[in-house]
């Protein structure tokens, strides 16, 4: 029997290179699976540090009210640190309507309040819509020419309207100098109300209009 030896070269040359590049194919399905495995394993490590945080902030707000004896001023900027530590922000502050403009009223410890002159800012952007706003990354987004009551631009911004019984008593703003990479999570949202909710009670209570 006589055997085409240069068919049978170029057979097993074909089959040489289909294994080849099964076996390169399955290295990659297998390297983006890990890949995929990663971002999930981060991304669900990311979210429980998150949830962590807004926990610690929820047992401080309980805290922070239910101290007998604390000045009202201390109990907000206590307040005001810890969230900024649990949001990773800068500065927070709270601020008060009048009859002309919002003027910040109580403030984190890292920040020395500047009543801001320009009309465009992220207090009466709240004021006016009523709502919470959170904008990660802030240069990039349609806010980007929005101040804060610091004269700046910031990076990333979280805030929430102060409101009570339909009228609203202020904003409580929190504000990152740089961009955050990932986008505010509900919790987050949730939890920024919940602390605009707080700082109404004592606002109101203590007459502070």
């Amino acid at each position: 029997m006589k055997i085409n030896l240069t068919l049978t070269t170029k057979l097993l040359t074909k089959c040489s290179i289909q294994t080849y590049e099964h076996a390169r194919l399955r290295e990659y399905q297998d390297d983006m699976d890990g890949v995929v495995s990663s971002i999930k394993a981060g991304e669900s490590q990311s979210h429980k540090v998150r949830q962590a945080n807004m926990a610690r902030l929820h047992s401080l707000m309980a805290d922070v009210f239910a101290r007998s004896g604390l000045p009202v001023a201390k109990r907000f900027s206590r307040l005001l640190d810890g969230a900024c530590t649990a949001y990773g922000m800068d500065h927070a502050y709270i601020t008060m309507t009048g009859a002309r403009a919002c003027t910040i009223a109580y403030s984190s410890t890292n920040l020395v309040p500047i009543a801001s002159t320009e009309e465009c800012t992220t207090t009466a952007w709240i004021v006016t819509n009523a709502r919470a706003l959170g904008i990660p990354d802030a240069p990039k987004s349609p806010y980007a020419g929005l101040q804060d009551q610091t004269g700046s631009r910031p990076g990333c911004f979280l805030g929430a309207p102060i409101e009570f019984d339909g009228r609203i008593y202020g904003t409580l703003e929190l504000l990152g100098k740089h961009p955050r990479p990932a986008e505010f999570s509900d919790i987050e949202i949730s939890t920024v109300r919940m602390l605009s909710l707080y700082a109404a009670v004592p606002l109101i209570l203590l007459g502070q209009r």
